[in-house]
């Protein structure tokens, strides 16, 4: 892949921020936290039984695992919800293709028996955003599709210009909605804005830096469509 230098500093925008909250938050709250307390529970009744065969021990930790991760990226959401709505994005000259690159190779570690195909445009320029809330927007819709795509399957992501905008696109071939029940993150139903956590953590820092986020499901594909200004010639 071809590596991207660094921005240089000084050339930052105004802080930006965005009233944006997802409806119903603290019911949100509560059905995001549900699943994986119950479930870290019950792993750990069943740990307690001297019973349990090697692999099941296993098994049970692995699991406690995965919900300990997903506490990890629901706290970071509520974070980045929290900054994103507050004022605490500021926004300079990023390149998307680079973030892009880093979140890619990230997620590709964690999940190595999915595929991403990235087909990035020549000459894409940069955008104003701030790299953080980027990378946090670009960590939930890649992995969001990662995870909840089938083993072995292809996520594919687009980035060019269209007009005065950088366009990021996820297709993702979704798992079919009656596989979903009891999978982690997998087949969350999409209400725009802000259905799920994730996707409202997304949806307010991409509005934050001044951008749009499109979110479509037909059948069993989803397309995910991150749309962020090109960064003036002039500035």
């Amino acid at each position: 892949m071809t590596r991207i230098g660094r921005q240089g500093p000084g050339r930052l925008s105004q802080r930006a921020s965005v009233d944006i909250h997802p409806p119903d938050l603290l019911e949100l709250v509560a059905h995001e936290l549900r699943t994986p307390v119950t479930s870290l529970y019950g792993a750990t009744q069943l740990l307690r039984d001297r019973e349990l065969s090697s692999m099941m021990r296993t098994d049970l930790v692995s699991e406690m695992a995965q919900d300990a991760a997903r506490l990890v990226r629901f706290l970071d959401d509520l974070l980045a919800l929290a900054e994103a709505t507050s004022g605490g994005v500021r926004t300079e000259p990023v390149l998307v293709q680079r973030v892009v690159e880093d979140v890619t190779l990230g997620l590709l570690a964690e999940h190595p028996a999915t595929i991403v195909a990235v087909h990035r445009a020549a000459d894409v320029p940069a955008v104003s955003a701030d790299p953080t809330a980027l990378r946090h927007a670009l960590v939930n819709l890649l992995g969001h599709a990662v995870r909840a795509a089938p083993a072995g399957s292809v996520v594919r992501l687009g980035i060019e210009r269209i007009g005065d905008q950088v366009v990021t696109t996820i297709r993702e071939r979704a798992l079919p909605s009656k596989a979903h029940r009891g999978l982690i993150d997998r087949g969350d139903p999409l209400v725009a804005p802000g259905g799920r956590l994730w996707h409202a953590a997304a949806q307010a820092l991409v509005l934050a830096m001044g951008g749009r986020l499109d979110v479509v499901r037909r059948g069993e594909v989803r397309t995910m469509r991150l749309s962020l200004r090109v960064v003036p010639s002039e500035e």
